[in-house]
């Protein structure tokens, strides 16, 4: 089963729930998406809006591979649950989302997961048998801990690299004459 957690942002991800219908029609194999209903109609992907966290960890602990968006919340949960997680970033060019920075954050994982840019390259990565676990730790908390330090630095980049911040930087050199 492939589990495609997309987050609770309203506006639909078609590109790739179009994708991941096509690949549960020709591989038979069962896919479940949790998100923005799609406006487009979907003939094999069993649709979710949203799951409890518990019915949330429960998917992706039973999932073979696991599909996100760029969240950092979800992107987190699945490497906390011991996977890595295939990450799809929304694209504000198709309307997915209100700027860039899931494509900047994404950017900046590609050492930590897998990040497919390019949904034709989607099919190679779900032909695999399952995603390498990340590197195995004794302690689940400090894997967690490590998990969500390391997914809060990429976030703080990222953020400190936005135009509005940049911007707010620069009138506040401006006007105050400080960093």
């Amino acid at each position: 089963m492939i589990y495609a957690a997309t987050g609770t942002h309203p506006a639909p991800f078609d590109r790739l729930a179009r994708a991941l219908d096509s690949w549960a029609i020709k591989q038979e194999e069962e896919v479940i998406y949790q998100g923005a209903l799609p406006t487009v109609e979907l003939k094999q992907v069993k649709q979710v809006t949203l799951l409890s966290p518990q019915d949330h960890r429960a998917m992706i602990q039973r999932a073979r591979i696991v599909v996100t968006h760029a969240g950092p919340a979800t992107v987190m949960d699945v490497l906390e649950c011991g996977k890595t997680p295939v990450v799809v970033p929304r694209d504000p060019a198709f309307g997915e989302h209100v700027d860039d920075h899931q494509l900047r954050f994404a950017a900046r994982l590609l050492k930590e997961v897998c990040v497919v840019r390019r949904l034709v390259d989607l099919e190679r990565v779900l032909l695999r048998e399952h995603m390498p676990a990340p590197s195995p730790q004794e302690d689940t908390q400090a894997r967690s801990d490590a998990t969500a330090a390391r997914v809060g630095s990429l976030v703080r980049a990222t953020v400190e690299r936005t135009p509005i911040t940049l911007w707010r930087r620069y009138v506040r050199r401006l006007v105050l004459g400080s960093p």
